[in-house]
């Protein structure tokens, strides 16, 4: 591998984690995915096929650049990077694909909250850039044995509680991965 083809490398790199941090702002303020297994789900696929992806487009570049006595511990770390780099971007694609694509209507559902929780990662962008996230969890509406969560605000998250009931506008999503198109508290 030439220096030529590392800096090719390094630029594509940038230029796609500019294009994913761009994909993310996008999918933080519309069609958050609300189910954990979902969310866990669609990670895990996400992350094993872009492994298999990159593995299978680059297994000849690779073998070339250890031929050529790049470091072992060096050409892991481009395909680690590329793999989590393409991982991401799949996901946030999928993500923005079943909420763009999909033309279900709303239905209205109401869920008890269980739990707050707040996290120094992953914060919403609708009222301002912020890296701290504001989620609530409540049982999902088809199976009370599953949990479901969603970004919220922090003015929605502090005027909440445990016992609160939310209203959701629930869209079920192209690829059948519901997403949560509004909410509100029920007044009572």
């Amino acid at each position: 591998m030439t220096m030529k083809c590392f800096w090719f490398f390094f630029y594509f790199s940038i230029f796609f984690i500019f294009l994913i941090a761009g994909e993310y702002i996008y999918c933080s303020m519309n069609f958050r995915f609300i189910r954990e297994w979902d969310l866990g789900g669609s990670d895990i696929i996400c992350g094993l096929f872009s492994t298999a992806l990159c593995y299978f487009s680059l297994k000849k570049l690779m073998r070339q650049a250890l031929k050529e006595e790049i470091p072992l511990y060096a050409v892991i770390v481009i395909f680690a990077t590329l793999s989590f780099l393409s991982c991401c971007f799949l996901r946030l694609n999928l993500q923005i694909a079943n909420g763009l694509l999909d033309n279900s209507p709303a239905e209205s559902k109401v869920v008890m909250v269980n739990h707050k929780e707040s996290s120094a990662f992953g914060g919403d962008v609708k009222e301002g850039l912020s890296s701290i996230a504001y989620y609530i969890y409540f049982p999902d509406w088809d199976d009370k044995n599953k949990n479901c969560e969603l970004l919220v605000p922090f003015t929605f998250y502090y005027s909440v509680g445990p016992g609160i009931n939310v209203e959701l506008a629930i869209r079920n999503g192209f690829f059948h991965i519901p997403w949560v198109e509004d909410y509100r508290i029920i007044d009572h």
